[in-house]
């Protein structure tokens, strides 16, 4: 699976993961509320986490970077 981008710009409110963690296919990753909607992001598939960029209470903008992951 590609890394986690924000697919619009929102703020980050909470992160269900951290480095390390195996997520199966399905799982939430995190909160992101955009346009007055909160979204929870889900893995598409299995993945195991590398690295989280996106913190809790943090603004940002399309595109950005939010959760990589390691190669299975």
């Amino acid at each position: 699976q590609e890394n986690l981008k924000a697919g619009m710009p929102g703020k980050i409110v909470k992160v269900f993961v951290k480095p390390g963690d195996i997520v199966k296919a399905g799982e939430p990753l995190l909160i992101m509320e955009a346009m007055k909607m909160e979204n929870e992001m889900k893995a598409a598939e299995d993945v195991t986490i590398d690295r989280i960029h996106a913190e809790e209470g943090t603004s940002v903008n399309s595109g950005a970077l939010l959760i990589s992951f390691r190669a299975q």
